[in-house]
């Protein structure tokens, strides 16, 4: 009984003893350990990005340098043959096991399908493989710097119509250039660049005529920056009555010499016009002048007899046309774009001298050699007039009335005494009417004449070269 209770007791401490030894909190004991190091492995993840986009633009015009138009595209007027350059680049981060990504380059909102602006792009620049339009493969490790050039050609010439009708002022809306980035799966990472370009802006050929005298008028070209090659055409037209009729005008250019002078002070001579009415060039070549955008000239019509004054007078004094000039314009070399015609309208009419009226002889005891007679003031030519009008003024203030008419070439008409009031007198004038009776195209002498009939019937031219009252003296279309 007694042995039992001593191994009772000798199992119980063996046993406190284990718990003390696997607590720690006993201090008198000894603490066993052991360890083993297992080496790890750093976890990096991919990479996909697109970073440091760069775009620069460029303006090259047709005869001058290209230059940078980076900062200063939207105050530019584009013009027939501009190109414009478009250098975009981005940098491509790519990292990683199995990636498989997209690179996109978007251009769709440069311009519109419809516009004749040309856009090309050159992606020669980005040396991946392809996947499609504007569309490369990127897979691990394929970073590095892409750029591509997107090209804006204003074409020289349109395919139909006029540049006003066209492109004149028009502003095309460019949008941006956009890289994007993306896994293919659609999902995943993605990364985007864009960057805008400026809404590019056609130059407008504001072309005027403007006149500034009887023949003069001043050449503007109003474009901003389009200059412009521009020459003259010219229209003859009868005013009413046909004074110069169709199959005439031919022979009546003739009689004339016209043609048009430029420069300062319309010192230069720039072109001839012929008979048929062509235009050529002083100068030659193709008959053009240059202009450039904001500068004015002068334009003068010349106009002259052509060789003896005399025969222009004699058939066609003071007939009237006009003259209608037409600017064309076309834009500077290479182009061949066209401004809006416009039109200058003067009016030549060819000198008609006024007669003057003149009174000899007398009446004496019935013997009556009393004569009017009239003829053209000193040195002027006789122009071809159909019909002379006498007409007689019996009180001072009166009305005027005729008298009696006489066809040209006549130029004399004796007064006789029941012509003048008994113990009156009267005064006489003429009218030339050029153009046959057609009132009221006439002219009058620059004079009058005064006739007295005092007493027995007897005349007496008693004052001559009195002015003519009447106005106006000159009626001519």
């Amino acid at each position: 009984m007694r042995a039992n209770r001593r191994q009772a007791a000798a199992a119980l401490a063996t046993a406190l003893l284990g718990v003390l030894l696997l607590s720690g909190t006993g201090t008198s004991y000894a603490l066993w350990s052991d360890e083993t190091t297992i080496a790890g492995t750093a976890v990096r993840s991919g990479e996909l990005a697109l970073v440091d986009p760069t775009t620069t633009i460029q303006l090259a015009r047709p005869g001058t340098p290209a230059r940078d138009v980076t900062s200063t595209l939207a105050g530019e007027r584009l013009v027939p043959g501009d190109v414009v350059t478009v250098r975009t680049a981005v940098t491509v981060a790519a990292a990683g096991d199995g990636l498989d990504a997209r690179l996109v380059l978007d251009t769709s909102s440069f311009a519109a399908a419809s516009s004749p602006v040309r856009v090309t792009v050159d992606a020669s620049g980005v040396a991946l493989p392809p996947a499609g339009p504007q569309t490369w493969r990127v897979g691990a490790d394929d970073g590095g710097t892409v750029s591509a050039v997107v090209t804006l050609t204003v074409p020289a010439a349109p395919a139909t119509g006029r540049w006003g009708e066209q492109l004149q002022g028009a502003a095309l809306r460019t949008g941006s250039l956009a890289w994007t980035l993306q896994q293919s799966s659609g999902t995943g990472w993605r990364s985007a660049a864009s960057t805008a370009v400026a809404t590019f802006t056609m130059d407008t050929l504001a072309l005027s005529v403007t006149p500034t005298a009887e023949r003069t008028a001043t050449v503007r070209n109003g474009a901003a920056q389009a200059g412009v090659r521009w020459a003259p055409t010219l229209t003859l037209a009868s005013t009413t009555p046909a004074l110069v009729p169709a199959a005439q005008v031919t022979t009546f250019l003739s009689s004339l010499r016209l043609g048009y002078r430029t420069g300062a002070g319309c010192a230069q001579s720039a072109w001839t016009v012929g008979r048929d009415g062509s235009i050529t060039a002083v100068a030659g070549g193709d008959g053009r002048q240059a202009l450039a955008a904001g500068a004015s000239t002068p334009l003068c019509l010349d106009l002259a007899p052509a060789t003896s004054e005399a025969d222009l007078l004699r058939s066609y004094a003071g007939r009237a046309f006009t003259v209608t000039t037409t600017v064309n314009a076309l834009t500077a070399a290479p182009a061949t774009w066209n401004a809006r015609p416009q039109t200058w309208q003067s009016t030549y009419r060819v000198p008609f001298a006024q007669p003057t009226v003149s009174c000899t002889g007398g009446a004496f005891i019935g013997i009556n050699n009393t004569e009017l007679t009239w003829a053209w003031a000193s040195g002027a030519t006789a122009p071809t007039t159909t019909e002379w009008e006498i007409q007689r003024q019996t009180s001072t203030g009166g009305a005027w009335t005729a008298l009696t008419t006489k066809a040209s070439p006549t130029r004399d008409l004796a007064v006789a005494v029941a012509d003048i009031p008994a113990m009156g007198s009267a005064r006489f004038k003429v009218v030339a009417y050029p153009f046959g009776r057609q009132a009221p195209y006439a002219v009058e002498s620059s004079d009058v004449v005064q006739i007295t009939r005092p007493l027995l019937g007897t005349l007496s031219c008693e004052r001559a070269d009195l002015p003519n009252p009447s106005t106006p003296q000159v009626t001519l279309p």
